[in-house]
């Protein structure tokens, strides 16, 4: 038994992505959680109406939740530091003055027709210019979880769950006017959905749908013993809605 749990931790580590193990998150595992029920019979309401032998119903539900790996790396991404979610763009005046930032309010006319700023000192913006708006956005995007470049570009990795999910509904009733002549009626729904530019950021998802529905009706009536006459009409309706989790 020690033998084989070792070399399920030892599998897990070498199944793993090398670039989710250089990032140090654990690999995205595939879940698939499917469930449903089904229930059908002779309609009956008491004192009302017995369907026995006459008319019954049959009602199916299937869910859907499962979550795959993208299929590929994942993404990687550039996400603000904790210093620059502050205003503090210091660290990146060290590099070298191509990264000096100006303040926009300090726009004045200089010769030949130009405008110019003003520095802002240090590169750090003043408290007073930070929008709150702004701060609460920035602060959506994950912390930077690997070195990345010297600029901090490409410092956050993710590796990119799919969660997806799906419902399906279908009632049917069938109903016995006599031997000769039998009707259906059938409604079916179907709900996909699938989060998509998931990245790691809440504010940057968005979630496609996709939504099935329809309607059959069905009516078989024997004429004469060489005679049948089947009525059959069917409506089907597909949406494909967009939308963003953030809003």
């Amino acid at each position: 038994m020690k033998n084989s749990v070792e070399f399920q931790q030892l599998d897990r580590r070498w199944g793993a992505d090398f670039f989710i193990n250089k990032a140090g998150q654990r690999n995205p595992v595939s879940q698939d959680h499917r469930y449903g029920l089904t229930a059908g019979g002779p309609i009956f309401v008491p004192r009302i109406y017995n369907g026995h032998n006459k008319t019954f119903f049959f009602f199916a539900w299937e869910e859907n939740r499962y979550i795959s790996p993208s299929g590929t790396s994942g993404q990687t991404n550039t996400v603000p530091t904790p210093a620059e979610r502050t205003g503090d763009l210091s660290a990146l005046l060290k590099i070298g003055s191509q990264y000096q930032i100006y303040d926009p309010f300090s726009t004045q006319p200089a010769p030949n027709g130009r405008y110019q700023r003003q520095p802002i000192p240090g590169n750090i913006i003043p408290k007073n210019l930070l929008n709150p708006v702004g701060s609460n956005l920035i602060n959506l995007y994950p912390l930077p979880n690997q070195p990345g470049t010297i600029d901090d570009q490409s410092n956050n990795y993710y590796p990119d769950p799919r969660r997806q999910t799906s419902d399906s509904y279908m009632g049917r009733a069938d109903h016995s006017f006599s031997d000769n002549n039998r009707f259906f009626v059938r409604l079916n729904h179907y709900h996909y959905t699938i989060p998509k530019n998931q990245l790691g950021v809440p504010s940057s998802i968005f979630i496609e749908d996709q939504v099935n529905q329809g309607i059959a009706l069905d009516d078989v009536a024997v004429l004469s013993p060489s005679l049948v006459l089947n009525f059959r009409y069917g409506l089907t309706a597909a949406e494909f809605p967009e939308r963003r989790a953030s809003q």
